[in-house]
């Protein structure tokens, strides 16, 4: 009972809340929602409890930030930082993949992941050959090549956790 009093407050309080803030104009409040929705996906204890909480968070603000340029290079690095936690667990990627992806009423998480992460590479890529054909350095031209999301890949940048 107390259980599902926090989980009924998570869903109907802070996830409101986290898109809200996610989505905020304010890119310091949009990175801070972001370092809290990396903390709530990470969490095995709560994944199982808030699945389509988790699918909107993932679909509607941190791939959407990766796919789209508008978004500020900020928010991509905070969204890039969420998903290179995501992949850094071998757990959290099954439970995306079987949770998601195996679910045929449930949108495809771990594919999306995968597609988001591909355009990212392939972007690197051409930016990379982009430069090296006009004789550029690549060492500090890539990330703004890229509208700062090789800032976290190439470990520039990042935060400690």
């Amino acid at each position: 009972p107390e259980d599902d009093r926090f989980i009924v407050c998570l869903r109907d309080t802070l996830f409101p809340s986290l898109i809200t803030n996610c989505l905020s104009t304010q890119v310091t409040i949009a990175v801070a929602a972001l370092e809290v929705t990396e903390e709530i996906i990470i969490r095995p204890s709560l994944r199982p409890f808030l699945k389509p909480e988790v699918a909107t968070l993932l679909n509607s603000v941190v791939f959407r930030f990766l796919e789209i340029s508008s978004a500020g290079a900020l928010r991509r690095k905070a969204s890039l930082r969420v998903l290179y936690k995501v992949c850094a667990d071998p757990q959290t990627l099954t439970d995306l993949f079987v949770n998601y992806d195996c679910d045929l009423n449930s949108t495809s998480i771990y594919g999306k992941g995968c597609e988001v992460l591909s355009s990212i590479v392939k972007r690197l890529y051409l930016a990379h050959q982009q430069l090296k054909s006009h004789g550029a350095s690549t060492g500090t031209a890539m990330p703004a090549a890229v509208g700062g999301v090789a800032a976290p890949i190439e470990g520039k940048g990042t935060t400690s956790s």
